[in-house]
């Protein structure tokens, strides 16, 4: 069974589609990033999954068991938004407070998970002392507690500094090796193309697109930049491959290889000034994706289907 299921999940407001009829999976051990703008539904997608918020249609099923089930809930830790903590105690009195107002703990496991969220270092100090990246790593420990098979994050890294990011990226590959699920939103589209497995993208309350970036990474993109007089030449040559045109006179090929491009190109008599290999990434691809032009063609589809 999946971690998570979710089939036509829906939050509504009014009129408004915060979530939009959503189907997704997440298998076990699997890290997913959700990614989109702000206001795209990632949040409140979180927030369902954790019964926080009630599905206006819809249904989702998170480790076999309805959103905010008891027994289910004592198998995930989550971090959504920025954690919340008692600002005048320490960090490690308020891991006690969590340890004591949930399902039963071992001794060690506060100390374990300060340790593995990098926050034992700090724990002594009351919070309200604490830099916005310290609070999230304690949230982190917070969501470590009980040793959960799912973690469902919401921005894990906000306010860490460059060496936080890295250790954050080291510690979700050692969890993933430990087949412990992780659903993440983040806007650190980097830290997300290092550290999932697979992406989705959120628009408008919609999933619109799916990718591993590992598979992105494979692709093949050439930039070919020629004279303004050969453009028109130029596409006709490479209409078999699929090409993006970028003003005044460069294209964008994605093809087997740069020998494919040259041969083609010499048969149509075309010499370009230059033809350069690119590496697609996870951003050029979501970029792609929530252009204006390409979002309102995407979202049209979507709903047409839906219709259907």
């Amino acid at each position: 069974m999946p971690s998570i299921h979710c089939e036509e999940l829906t939050k509504s407001y009014g009129a408004k589609h915060a979530v939009d009829s959503l189907n997704l999976e997440v298998e076990q051990g699997e890290v997913v990033g959700l990614i989109g703008p702000n206001g795209a539904g990632k949040t409140t997608t979180l927030r369902m999954l954790l019964g926080l918020i009630t599905p206006t249609a819809g249904t989702a099923l998170v480790l076999d068991r309805p959103p905010g089930d008891h027994i289910g809930i004592a198998s995930i830790g989550s971090m959504v938004e920025e954690p919340a903590f008692y600002p005048w105690l320490s960090g490690r009195h308020n891991m006690q407070i969590l340890a004591d107002t949930g399902a039963p703990v071992n001794a060690r496991a506060i100390d374990a998970a300060l340790e593995r969220a990098g926050a034992l270092s700090f724990a002594g100090g009351r919070v309200a002392s604490y830099s916005q990246g310290m609070r999230q790593r304690l949230g982190m420990a917070g969501a470590l507690l009980r040793s959960p098979r799912l973690l469902l994050l919401d921005e894990p890294t906000n306010g860490l500094d460059p060496e936080g990011i890295r250790e954050f990226r080291t510690l979700v590959r050692e969890l993933a090796a430990l087949e412990i699920t992780i659903l993440l939103s983040s806007h650190l589209l980097g830290e997300v193309e290092q550290v999932c497995d697979r992406v989705t993208v959120l628009l408008g309350g919609c999933l619109v697109a799916e990718a591993r970036p590992a598979t992105l990474s494979q692709q093949r993109t050439y930039r070919v930049v020629i004279t303004a007089e050969e453009v028109e030449v130029a596409s006709r040559s490479l209409e078999s491959f699929i090409i993006d045109r970028i003003p005044p006179a460069t294209l964008l090929v994605s093809a087997p290889s740069g020998r494919d491009v040259s041969l083609a190109l010499a048969g149509a008599g075309v010499a370009p000034e230059a033809l350069i290999p690119e590496r697609p990434s996870l951003e050029a691809w979501y970029l792609k994706i929530t252009s204006p032009s390409d979002t309102e063609e995407v979202l049209h589809a979507d709903r047409a289907a839906a219709s259907r």
